[in-house]
């Protein structure tokens, strides 16, 4: 039986790179075909970043082809949106393999969730109830929607000179000098022209967090505030206090279809791939909603389902900004991307031997 890992690209190097790292610390991908589907931007802002995640590819391909059965770069350089992108991905993938495990290109891997898909691929004939339509790393119990995570972040404002004459520095501050949550700036003007480039020449300059003044002998470590996009409540912590290993392999059946990484027999893909390409069919009934929630309504009110990881698999490192795209912040000290957004996965918990033996949660069917 071949097998692949789809991985659905636009226009993000570095969050595209995070998950291909995360991709080589799992256990069994050697036996997977690799299928990089990129859909370029039509937008001119974009070029650098289409021009960019092309690099990264390609590199990727060349330093490590040989941890993959075969690595494939397709690239559809008319803009389809994301939506038909991941139809004509998922269709391509399946006319050369007969399992897929789609992802999106800002849910990492954790490493063993080739291990988790493969239990399904292996066991299909276990779940091979016709109302099961898949299975995904995701889980339910460690799910948060807060989007107010994401409100300090995009307020805040950096900038250094003279009152009248400022460099906005943000981006550089984020990227290069938050560790933590904790942006470092140290004193000296000569060191912040360094950091920063100078902006006036010859004169002794402050720092601006949101208009307010940190001179040149003021350190800063600022706190951005951002909080912690941690699935922690009270049952998670319980879990996490009292673990065995039986967490790790419990499953449960979600009445509602993940979005961002699962894994897939054609035959099922059948049953709800026309969503994806914006053809509702006889479902008018959710035409007011986007093509991935209409799936999920379409799971639920037909009586389908997908086996959902109780412990999550994977983990969604994308940050919301203004174009819609998502972005990565960096540890300085790092080569491999670091997310500002961290949660409960199974990479938490610290086992010898992975044992898989997916069982349904205290026997549990469905959960809404």
């Amino acid at each position: 039986m071949e097998s692949c890992i789809l991985l659905q690209c636009f226009c993000k190097p570095k969050e595209t790179t995070t998950v291909l790292y995360s991709l080589l610390k799992c256990t069994g991908v050697i036996n997977y075909n690799l299928i990089l589907y990129v859909d370029l931007s039509n937008d001119t802002r974009f070029n650098s970043l289409n021009k960019d995640t092309i690099n990264e590819l390609n590199k990727f391909k060349q330093n490590y082809f040989q941890n993959f059965k075969n690595i494939e770069i397709i690239i559809n350089n008319e803009n389809k949106g994301p939506y038909k992108t991941c139809y004509d991905a998922i269709e391509y993938a399946f006319s050369k393999n007969s399992y897929v495990i789609f992802s999106e290109d800002d849910s990492i891997f954790t490493r063993d969730s080739i291990l988790y898909y493969n239990y399904y691929r292996d066991n299909y004939s276990k779940y091979n109830d016709t109302n099961c339509l898949g299975i995904t790393a995701d889980s339910m119990n460690f799910y948060s929607d807060d989007i107010k995570i994401f409100t300090n972040l995009k307020n805040i404002i950096i900038e250094y000179g003279k009152l009248n004459n400022k460099k906005d520095i943000t981006n550089i501050c984020l990227n290069k000098y938050c560790v933590d949550n904790i942006i470092t700036i140290p004193t000296n003007d000569v060191i912040r022209a360094q950091m920063f480039g100078d902006p006036v020449q010859g004169q002794i300059k402050s720092v601006y967090i949101n208009n307010e003044e940190y001179q040149h002998d003021e350190e800063i470590n600022y706190n951005i505030n951002v909080p912690l996009k941690k699935y922690y409540n009270a049952k998670t912590q319980k879990i996490k206090d009292n673990l065995t290993i039986n967490y790790l392999n419990y499953i449960q059946k979600i009445k509602w279809s993940p979005n961002k990484q699962f894994g897939i027999f054609k035959e099922n893909w059948d049953k709800f791939k026309f969503f994806r390409n914006n053809n509702y069919g006889s479902y008018n009934i959710y035409r007011e909603h986007a093509p991935d929630t209409a799936t999920g309504f379409f799971v639920r009110d037909n009586n389908y389902y997908f086996i959902y990881s109780y412990i999550p698999r994977c983990n969604d490192i994308g940050l919301f900004n203004q174009y819609g795209w998502t972005q990565l912040h960096y540890d300085k000290n790092q080569n491999i991307p670091i997310s500002t957004i961290k949660y409960l996965t199974s990479n938490n918990f610290i086992y010898k031997d992975l044992i898989l033996n997916l069982e349904f949660y205290n026997g549990e069917n469905y959960k809404i």
